[in-house]
């Protein structure tokens, strides 16, 4: 990790990886608990591909080639359709419990 900053007013962490680590949201998840905190969710910005895995879809993030599996929703199905296999910008969130994200906002690297 390379930079940490947390807001107890906006009970919100941000925590910056160093660039080409790969992300690992079991790790960020101990961190937090650890500080005595409970995250609900892990939420990243990156920029990568949608492709195809497993039936469904995975980020792959540039930089790192890290496959970050997606689950289905309205703005992944429309990113797929709008920007194919093509880099772009994403802000993805991974429920506590789970390893697979939920696309909230795409757009141009």
């Amino acid at each position: 990790m390379d930079k940490v900053n947390v807001s107890l007013k906006k009970s919100r962490g941000f925590i910056r990886l160093k660039e080409g680590a790969p992300l690992d949201a079991d790790k960020m998840r101990k961190v937090v608990v650890k500080a005595g905190f409970t995250p609900t969710f892990v939420e990243f910005e990156a920029t990568g591909a949608i492709v195809p895995r497993d039936g469904g879809h995975a980020l792959k993030v540039e930089g790192t080639g890290q496959l970050i599996p997606l689950s289905g929703g309205p703005e992944l199905q429309k990113a797929v359709t709008e920007a194919g296999e093509t880099t772009i910008r994403v802000k993805v969130r991974i429920p506590k419990g789970s390893n697979t994200g939920q696309l909230l906002v795409f757009s141009e690297p």
